[in-house]
């Protein structure tokens, strides 16, 4: 890469920064600047956001009829097509405004990652490090979540975040840049991007084993199968004992509000049948209620005296509502009347409680699989040096 940053340069990069510090800023006050928003402007008032992205959009796309014709044109706008399709899929099936907004922003923010970097890297390569760059800023982001309260870091958001990184990277690579001339593939940077690839190795593993931390997976006869972060023993535990760490209920705690919002969900909402009739799953709903008494009694004696309502708040305006005044422990005639509707009480039922946890590694296993990705980085490496990749034109550096 070279260094000699232009006005352009320094302009972008503090954007990048300033945009950054914007979304780190504001992951303490999600929920109240939700909750501020909806109630003086309505929940409409997200569509802004929509729009100012449909706006950037359209000026791509202005930009794209100014400069490009034919084939190279059609093929630019076929690209804005597939990634806005690609986006229109992840944002449907994502529940909640703040969530679809927090996947816009890593889209933008690998856009302007590759803007920043294309003048001084070859085209792949710049691609390459910007995508990379999106998921470091997105596992520093489910870091500083973990640091706060009621809040977790998630692998899958990291993830997630990429997705979108790399989808407002491809965009603006294969419709604008890729018809752009840029500067050939030094011995350097190829070079440089096993060194990306061990250093995001390293992080990926230093967060699992630090942040997200390790899962298991309890079976049993009733309610079944359930994903946690902590053992059956732990899970006994911190039924008769309390908690050993703040770290400890929070993520127990949010474990629990999430089988509580499963259980909401299949009690309040309506699912179409193959027939067009509409139906409720309250066996579903019946069993997380048999998860959460077998595994988070404490959680349910903890908040007894508050509604359905008041814990889905801030998780589930929708569903809150409906249940705004149903007590959090269900009384038995209301166990009993689910359960009527189980079918076969006796079935293994498996929760879809699962998104917090890492349950196909142990420790050691992560370990030895960054093990052999340092290896064949560090070999990736020794090949670059030695002749480059053979893809793509290598020049040397200059002196």
């Amino acid at each position: 890469m070279t260094f000699r940053f232009t006005r352009t340069d320094r302009i972008l990069w503090l954007v990048i920064a300033a945009f950054t510090a914007l979304i780190y800023s504001t992951l303490s006050i999600v929920s109240a600047l939700r909750k501020w928003l909806e109630e003086t402007f309505g929940r409409e008032c997200y569509n802004a956001v929509y729009w100012v992205f449909a706006a950037i959009g359209a000026v791509i796309l202005v930009y794209l009829i100014r400069k490009l014709r034919g084939l190279r044109l059609l093929g630019s706008i076929a690209v804005i097509a597939i990634v806005a399709a690609v986006y229109w899929y992840y944002l449907s099936g994502m529940k909640y405004p703040a969530e679809k907004i927090h996947f816009l922003e890593y889209g933008l923010l690998g856009a302007l990652l590759l803007a920043a970097l294309r003048h001084h890297c070859a085209q792949w390569v710049s691609a390459l490090s910007a995508v990379t760059i999106v998921y470091w800023i997105g596992l520093g982001d489910e870091a500083i979540q973990w640091m706060l309260p009621n809040r977790v870091g998630e692998i899958r958001d990291a993830v997630i975040n990429l997705l979108s990184g790399a989808l407002g990277v491809a965009a603006l690579h294969f419709s604008v840049y890729m018809y752009h001339t840029s500067p050939a593939a030094t011995r350097r940077q190829v070079k440089g991007l096993p060194i990306l690839g061990a250093v995001t190795s390293v992080m990926t593993a230093l967060f699992i084993m630090q942040v997200h931390g390790f899962g298991h997976v309890i079976e049993t006869k009733e309610p079944g199968r359930i994903y946690s972060s902590f053992s059956s023993g732990e899970l006994g535990r911190i039924h008769h004992m309390g908690f050993s760490s703040h770290r400890e209920q929070k993520v127990y705690e949010n474990e629990a509000l999430r089988h509580l919002h499963q259980r909401a969900f299949y009690f309040t909402n309506n699912f179409k049948g193959a027939d067009g009739s509409f139906y409720r799953m309250y066996d579903k709903a019946y069993f997380e209620n048999e998860v959460l008494e077998a595994y988070y009694s404490r959680y349910l004696h903890d908040h007894a005296d508050m509604f359905v309502g008041q814990l889905l708040a801030d998780m589930d305006s929708e569903v809150a509502a409906k249940l705004m005044r149903q007590p959090l422990i269900w009384p038995d005639s209301l166990t009993s009347w689910t359960r009527q509707h189980t079918g076969n009480a006796n079935r293994i039922y498996e929760s879809r409680v699962k998104s917090t946890l890492v349950t196909t590694y142990a420790p050691g296993d992560l370990v030895f699989y960054v093990a052999v990705v340092l290896a064949g980085m560090a070999y990736a490496w020794w090949v670059a040096s030695r002749r480059g990749t053979g893809t793509s034109p290598i020049s040397r550096d200059r002196k």
